[in-house]
This record gives structure tokens, sequence and C-alpha cells, in this order.
């Protein structure tokens, strides 16, 4: 059995370990009885192979694997820790004393404490016959090890077409080999964003079925490592093009094979507009159905229809339904509205973003809400222009939406007003999203003639929903893109000094300090008074040197943010010799910030010196995300020392080709950082 399993699978007796090469892409060693090899991460291509005899040493060190041939090549393995390094070690010191002595006594590389090894290793000569009495194993123990034995072997075996190996989906066999490990079924089919095409979907179909048809699990043991999927997915990007219509009959297969298990199903970019039929009766079969995701599936009103057949199921589970990015009409609308009214249904979440829903769908749904008020999260984002007043009536309603998502409507500055008008006096959403809409543009405080005295201050018209007498109770607000300058920045920071239930503030790619360089003062008081606000993203904002430094000046008192994003503000001017001092302040003192972005800052070498300086006292950073800069291996270098006092930081990627321009230096920049710091993850 071993001898047959064996020619038949190349990998028999492989420990695989996924290692890095100085860019940073992934490959596999693989360490067996004959030595080493380094493949494709897909396992798809044996790149290069090194038996012992090719070799004349390896070396151990925390960053990695040392490796020398006698071609005089040196090569590094980047490991992803040092246990990782040492089991790759030992495991290659281990298969060489396996050797016959006259093989070891010919290839001559020496390993440390070779006579200790040797003696609490099983003698050589256990492995030149085979084992006489050993007992035969079993075929499979399971369900899932026949899978995953039949796809590897249909992978392996030669295309008909140009005589090439089938890859294997990585995606799929990580899955299998997780339940495996775990002893647990596979409940999770997710073939998403991989490069899996119609002829590979109609293959694990097929497997599917030869499976369960012939292996039957004997006992309650086996039946732990079983193929029940309940969650399905073959959501791809449609651009790439490798998922059409004609895999949708294999899909609608599988979907009633196992209809009793499944409650998830994404099939986000697969066209669906000529197939209506096959889903629509395949999704009646699914009665335990929870989560349906069909975005960018070219779905029309009709195909529509015959989707929405899923409702007649009873009782109905479906709770969360998405088909953004479609070609829905006002027709469609009138359909789901039927559909939401009827005691059948239990759907909590709808996202009908990006269709072609003009002001009449939207009045169906308001209307259909105001009647059976059962959704918590509308998404209506990216749809015909509506006058803002309907989502003002909307939120007044109170009709028990927590989260609403109105980005991309066109919105402008008097509109956003009247909405928020609305928030102040209501107690119910959640969650608000109005980003790329052209808020700020006419959100402007209006002065008079000559004497210039604010008549009109729009900005504080728009942000009083959040002062302290507002009865909203807003825990995320989300404006990116919404063109909001200096004047709404000011009266933000005004009434959020005072906020205590908003968490969450994103107003990426705004226009906050364009004028100046810096935030308006009231940033600076309101940070260290606010005790709430617990994630805030201030990228894109325009933010020069002198403005950041005030940031950190200010987040070195504040004590509720976790997570601060200030990526793509810059850097890149300030006065010669500058100390930098607040920004050590800044990890010095802040007790709170767990997540720290920088991304494309224009940092250098001597902001990272102090940031070094900083986290030697810092307790509280786990993540510190800053690639794309302009820092150096020297930097690197002297960040990687300071780390040796931080036990906190877990996460560093400072990826940037400044460091990667030299190899040498890379490599030195990588290996100061894995041996000196307590990071389990770093990105270089």
């Amino acid at each position: 059995y071993v001898e047959t399993l064996a020619a038949k699978s190349p990998y028999w007796g492989f420990t695989f370990f996924e290692v890095r090469d100085r860019e940073n892409q992934p490959f596999l060693a693989a360490i067996g009885e004959d030595g080493l090899y380094l493949l494709s991460p897909s396992k798809a291509d044996v790149l290069v192979s090194y038996p012992f005899y090719k070799l004349t040493g390896w070396e151990r060190s925390s960053s990695g694997l040392f490796i020398k041939t006698r071609g005089g090549e040196k090569m590094t393995l980047l490991g992803s820790s040092a246990l990782q390094s040492k089991e790759m070690c030992d495991l290659l010191n281990e298969y060489y004393m396996l050797l016959p002595q006259s093989t070891r006594d010919n290839i001559g590389i020496p390993i440390e404490g070779a006579e200790e090894l040797r003696a609490r290793l099983p003698p050589p000569e256990l492995f030149a016959v085979p084992v006489a009495d050993r007992k035969r194993p079993v075929e499979f123990y399971s369900r899932l090890e026949y899978l995953k034995a039949t796809y590897m072997e249909h992978c392996h075996r030669s295309n008909a077409e140009d005589g090439t190996a089938r890859k294997p989906i990585t995606k799929f066999t990580q899955a299998i080999d997780r339940a495996l490990d775990d002893d647990k079924c596979l409940e999770d089919v997710d073939l998403s964003h991989t490069d899996v095409d119609n002829v590979q979907v109609g293959v694990i179909k097929e497997l599917f079925f030869h499976v369960i048809d012939q292996h039957v699990p004997q006992d309650v043991e086996q039946f732990k490592e079983d193929i029940v999927p309940r969650k399905v997915s073959f959501a791809h990007h449609q651009q790439r093009a490798k998922l059409t219509e004609h895999c949708v009959p294999n899909v609608c297969d599988m979907l009633k094979k196992f209809q009793a298990h499944i409650t998830y199903v994404d099939l986000s970019g697969i066209p669906l507009d000529r197939s209506e039929v096959d889903i629509g009766d395949a999704l009646v079969t699914l009665k335990n159905l929870q989560t349906l995701v069909l975005k960018n599936c070219h779905i029309t009103p009709r195909t529509f229809g015959h989707i929405l057949h899923v409702f007649s199921i009873v009782p109905s589970q479906l709770e969360v339904l998405d088909v953004e990015h479609n070609q829905l009409k006002h027709a469609s609308v009138q359909h789901i509205c039927s559909a939401m009214e009827g005691e059948n249904c239990k759907l909590t979440s709808l996202n009908l973003g990006t269709n072609k829903i003009d002001p009449v769908g939207l009045e169906a749904i308001f209307a259909s809400l105001k009647r059976k008020p059962r959704l918590k999260v509308l998404d209506y984002s990216g749809n015909n222009a509506a006058p803002p007043s309907k989502f003002a009536e909307l939120i007044a309603a109170q009709v028990g939406i927590t989260d609403l998502n109105l980005s991309r409507l066109m919105i402008p500055g008097e509109g956003a007003v009247r909405i928020a008008a609305e928030l102040k006096s209501r107690a119910e959403l959640q969650k608000l999203n109005l980003s790329h809409n052209p808020i700020g543009t006419t959100l402007r405080r209006e002065r008079q003639h000559g004497s210039g005295e604010v008549s009109r201050d729009y900005p504080a018209e728009f942000f009083a929903f959040l002062d302290v007498s507002s009865y909203s109770t807003l825990r995320e607000l989300v404006m990116e893109n919404c063109e909001l300058h200096e004047d709404a920045g000011l009266a933000l920071a005004g009434v959020m000094q005072s906020n205590s239930k908003l968490a969450e503030l994103i107003l990426t790619n705004n226009k906050l300090a364009t004028k100046a360089g810096t935030l308006p003062g009231t940033w600076t008081d309101m940070l260290p008074f606010n005790q709430h606000l617990q994630k805030l993203h201030l990228g894109g904002n325009n933010i020069t040197y002198p403005g950041l430094m005030k940031l950190f000046q200010a987040m070195a008192r504040n004590n509720s943010i976790t997570e601060l994003n200030l990526d793509a503000n810059s850097f890149d001017r300030y006065p010669p010799n500058a100390p930098h001092t607040e920004i050590v302040n800044f990890l010095e003192n802040n007790t709170t910030v767990t997540h720290l972005s920088m991304v494309k800052m224009y940092l250098r070498d001597d902001i990272l010196r102090k940031i070094g300086e900083g986290l030697r006292l810092n307790r509280s950073l786990r993540t510190l995300i800053a690639h794309n800069n302009e820092v150096t291996y020297a930097g690197v270098g002297e960040l990687a020392r300071c780390l040796q006092e931080n036990n906190t930081l877990q996460v560093l990627d400072l990826s940037c080709t400044s460091v990667q321009s030299s190899e040498e230096h890379y490599m030195q920049a990588y290996k100061n950082l894995i041996d000196l710091s307590n990071l389990e993850t770093v990105l270089l």
C-alpha cells in the first residue's frame, strides 16, 4: 500500500513549511527522507530539489534556515517564527541521520550533537526493507480523507488537452486539512476569489457525489469527518470571467444535494440572467438558508422574480439578502416589498445598493417598512438620486432601521442638514454611511456682506445630531469622500468634545486640513476629553507635519481610541533636526491605541527612530501598519533594537521599495527584526 501510494503521490512523506523569499513572495519548503524541495505555493510545481548529496550543510537562525549547496550556492528560507526554523532544522537533521552510515560518510554533512541524535533515533536498517509484521493501514478512515485523496489524484493526473498536471485549489485543500486536523466535518465550501473555473466546479461536484456514494461511514467516529456543507461560496470578481453561466447547473446540483445543511450561499459574480429557472428551483430546496449573497450577478427583474421564490419556503429562515450591483428597478422592489410584508418573512438585512431603483421604488420601500417594520439593515447606496427629504422621512418614521447606507446618492449639504435634523430627535439609528456624497461642497458658513458675521452655520446645523443635547444614539458615522472642509471639521470636533455615544468616526479622503495643513484647534481640545470614541480614521485629509505633531500631542492624553488611521497624510516637510518629541510622547503615554496605520506618509528613518523610542515604553500597540514609506534598512535596524524592550507589538508592516532595493540590506533588516524583537508577523 505504501509503495503504491508513494508512486501515485509525489508528495508522499513530505512535511511542508510555508516560507518566503526576500520579496515576501510565499512558497513551500518540503522536507522528506531524501532531502529538501522547494515548491510553488499550490504544490503544482517543484521549483528546485536538493537531495542530501547536493548539500554541504544547513544552519538555523531565528529568522529561518540557511542552506549551503555543493555548488557554492547559499540560500535563506525566511520562516514565520523561531519555532518553525527549529522544526525545519531538526527534521533535516533526523532524516539525514536515518541514512545508512556509509551514505553519510560519503556525503559528509556535519551535524551538531550527531551521536546524541543517533542514539534516540531508530536504526537505519529498520527502513531498508518493509517491516513484515507492520499493521496494514486502513485505506481511508473517513469520507473526508477519501475526498482529499480522490481530489489530489485527479489533480496529479495529466490534463488530456496539454499534458500538464491540474493545479489544486489551495483554499479548498486547506479547508479539508483544517477539518481533518480538528476531527470535524467539512462545513465551509469556500471557493471565493480563487482560480476555480467552470470545469473545476463540475469536478468538485462529481467528487462530492462520488465520495458520498462510495464511502459510507461505519461508526459515529467516522461521521465526525463527513461532508456537510453549511456555507457555500463561489464569489469572484467578474472581471476575471472564469465562472460563467455554464457553471450554474453544477452549482444548483450541489445546493440540492446538501439542501438539509446549507445556511449560507454566495454566488457573487456568476451571471444568473440566463439561469433563472435553475437557480430558483435550487434555492427553494434550502429550508435552512439564512444568508443569500448575489452581488453583480446580472440579475434582471425576471431573474429576481424566480429568486424570490425562496420566500415561499415555510417557515422561511432567510435573514440576509444581498443583491447589490444588479439591474433591479422599481418593479422588482414591489416584489421584494410584497415578500417582506408576508407573515412568513424573517428578513432583517437587505442590500439593494448600486441598482437602477428610482424614487418610485424608494417610495415603495418606505411604505412597506411603515406597514411591516421588520428590517434592521438597509443599503440603498448608488441608486438613482432621490430627494434627501425622502431619507429624512424614513428616519422620522422610526421603522426599526438601525444601519442605513446612503452613500453615492448625490446628497448635497442642504439635504444632509435635513437628514441630520431628523437624526437629532430620533434614538433609533446606530450606523449611518453618507460616503461619496458632495455634502461638504455646500456645507459652509454663510456670512453677511460687509460685516462678515456668520448668518447661518450649516456645518453646525448638520453635526448638531452629535451634540450632547441630541436624542441620537448613533455609534458609527462613515463619511468618506464627502468634500468636508475646515468649517465642517471645526463644527464636528466642537460637538464631539461632549459626545458620549459615537464609537466609530470614519472621515477618510476629505479636506479637513487643506488650507493650513492642520486640523481646526477644536480637535486638539476634543481628543483629550472625549472618552467614548474608539475608532478614528483621518487618512487623506492633507494633514502636514505640524498638524500631525499637534494630533499626536492631543492623542497622548486620549484614553478611549483603540484604532487610529492617518494614511496618506504627509511627513515630508519639517525643519532640519526637528526632535519629533510629540510622536515619542504619544507612544510612551497613550495606553489605549492597539492599531496604528501610517501608510504612504513619506515617513523616513529619523521619524522611524522616534517611533522606536516611543515603543520602548509602549504597552498597548499590537499592530503597526506603515508600508509604502521611505525608510531604509538602517532605520529598520534601529527600530529593531528598540523593540527588544517591547513585548506587546505583534504585527509590523514596513514593506517599501527603499528597503527591498538591496538584497543584502533587506536580509539584514529582516534578520534584525526577527532576532531582536518579539514580533509574530513581519512584512518588509
